[in-house]
């Protein structure tokens, strides 16, 4: 078994269970938060990373965890990933631009 494994979830209604890959969070007593190959760390920590994203996304914000606090070497902080900050443009868009409004206090 790869550790792979479709379930029907919807994040704020963007994904499809044909689209979505969920990795196992446990097998028997054994926790799997990390799935390392050569070149990927995926795993349940991988898409707790990802969904902290989503929700970010969600209220309209770009922050999120780094994901080197978690462990996940592969992943880069301070990154739009698409798939996922795609979904959100509209939420960003009016967070930035609620934001721009007050830009002149800052000297920007």
């Amino acid at each position: 078994m790869d550790g792979k494994f479709h379930q029907n979830i919807h994040l704020h209604g963007k994904e499809t269970e044909s689209e979505a890959v969920f990795y196992k969070a446990n097998e028997k007593n054994k926790f799997l938060a990390f799935i390392h190959t050569e070149n990927f760390c995926g795993g349940f920590c991988r898409d707790l990373f990802f969904d902290h994203l989503r929700c970010q996304h969600n209220k309209g914000m770009l922050s999120g965890v780094n994901p080197k606090d978690l462990g996940l070497s592969h992943w880069k902080s301070d990154t739009l990933y698409k798939g996922v900050f795609d979904n959100y443009k509209k939420q960003i868009k009016k967070t930035f631009d609620k934001y721009n409004r007050f830009r002149k206090f800052f000297n920007v």
